[in-house]
């Protein structure tokens, strides 16, 4: 997101990051990275569930083999590169992209189905376009 943060600041719009953790998990997380866009804590993840978003056995895709067998090879991909650390908040937990206009209007809506999934930045460029 980084990376296309001045494209949506020129289409005229902002980002905002909504994590899991309180705000010394948060503070911590934050104190190594220079992000230049909004990121905030949310320990209970009400703002995960207000957005419709689900846990990964939720989904069911973990019923795929190859899915499941392809996150996990993700998941030993991260480890290697950035440690394994211990998780905080629930692991489980899959995130979105939302383009809300200023009066809360969803305009894009993109709910993964896995973690692994990437940020469809093209789709929400095109919708910040219109």
């Amino acid at each position: 997101m980084r990376g296309y943060y001045p494209k949506i600041k020129e289409l005229g719009a902002e980002v905002a990051v909504i994590m899991m953790g309180n705000s010394v998990q948060l503070t911590e997380f934050l104190r190594t990275r220079n992000f230049p866009f909004q990121v905030y804590g949310n320990a209970g993840v009400t703002a995960y569930r207000a957005y419709g978003l689900k846990r990964f056995t939720e989904t069911g895709a973990y019923l795929d083999p190859f899915k499941s067998g392809r996150e996990m090879l993700d998941a030993f991909s991260s480890i290697a590169r950035f440690g394994s650390g211990i998780p905080d908040g629930d692991i489980a937990q899959l995130g979105g992209t939302f383009v809300v206009d200023g009066q809360g209007k969803i305009l894009f809506a993109f709910r993964q189905q896995m973690a692994s999934e990437p940020i469809p930045i093209t789709q929400v460029i095109d919708t910040l376009k219109k």
